[in-house]
């Protein structure tokens, strides 16, 4: 198969391969990549059709169902989309204070961008999730690390400025999971209020 896949079609395998517990956006793979947006979108759309890649709510993954074969030297792989944690600067280390499936927060910011930050990924890991924005401007990342109901927010900047940036960066982003435990805790009393309104009634009757 790999005679009829061509070069980005290879640049998107090897990503995928490479970061296979991963799901890309398709903005954030076109700027990993560096490939011309309707390039990318073709080449998307052949890996799709030969059941390559699945593209789901969460973006852009690999088939886990398909055998993928790469021949040494024909596909070069890319370096992972994340920085090295262990140079990483922590910004903010927060507790979640309510009870709240994870999944509720990764769709609530999977995709979102705000201000400068441009949403990159989401990421598998071995005990919770991490997502990855940048900043358009000055290219540095907010990595944000959520284990239980733990979440860490991290940045690869290095100068004092770009982590005092980045640092409002976080604290936005804090902002948008606020936002979202706000809503769910708002459905949450809206539907006890109606199933209370429901019980009152048969009582009644």
């Amino acid at each position: 198969m790999n005679d009829d896949l061509h070069n980005n079609d290879k640049k998107i395998l090897s990503l995928l391969i490479q970061e296979d517990r991963s799901r890309f956006s398709f903005t954030g793979m076109k700027r990993k990549l560096n490939v011309h947006q309707q390039s990318l979108a073709r080449a998307l759309a052949r890996l799709e059709e030969l059941g390559l890649v699945e593209k789901s709510d969460a973006g852009y993954g690999l088939n886990k169902n398909a055998e993928v074969f790469t021949s040494p030297g024909k596909i070069v792989k890319p370096s992972s989309v994340f920085s090295n944690s262990s140079i990483n600067f922590q910004l903010l280390h927060a507790r979640i204070p309510v009870q709240i499936e994870v999944e509720q927060i990764l769709i609530g910011l999977h995709g979102k961008w705000f201000d400068k930050y441009r949403f990159v990924e989401l990421k598998k890991t071995d005990n919770g999730y991490a997502l990855n924005w940048v900043n358009e401007a000055t290219s540095f990342e907010l990595i944000l690390i959520i284990v239980g109901n733990y979440c860490v927010i991290e940045t690869n900047a290095v100068s004092g400025e770009s982590r005092l940036e980045a640092m409002f960066g976080a604290s936005r982003l804090i902002k948008e999971i606020t936002r979202i435990l706000r809503r769910k805790l708002d459905d949450f009393r809206v539907r006890t209020i109606k199933i209370d309104e429901i019980s009152l009634t048969e009582h009644v009757n």
